[in-house]
């Protein structure tokens, strides 16, 4: 599966947790545990441009960490730091070694 399909696929497990987490939250049963799922959700979708970059090896890590760290609060900020983690250009491959 190409990065792409994986992004896409990601992305739509996301909105439907957050479908599904707000769904709930209107229902009025609201309990502890489901404030700390909620957090939880929130802390990894907030990463979620952080965890992609390292995986595809982005060389531009740092700087996504930190637009993410100051801007990635804001929905456009995130949006973009999640553009630039999907699309951004990858390290050229390590040479591995003969022996």
């Amino acid at each position: 599966m190409n990065d792409t399909i994986k992004l896409l696929f990601a992305g739509g497990a996301i909105a439907m947790l957050f479908v599904a987490f707000v769904g709930y939250a209107v229902s009025g049963n609201t309990s502890g545990a489901f404030t700390a799922l909620f957090v939880l959700f929130c802390v990894a979708v907030y990463i979620f441009p952080l965890l992609l970059a390292s995986h595809r090896d982005c060389k531009a890590l740092a700087g996504i960490v930190i637009v993410n760290l100051f801007l990635g609060w804001t929905f456009v900020g995130w949006v973009v730091v999640l553009a630039w983690a999907a699309i951004g250009e990858k390290n050229p491959p390590k040479p591995s070694p003969t022996a």
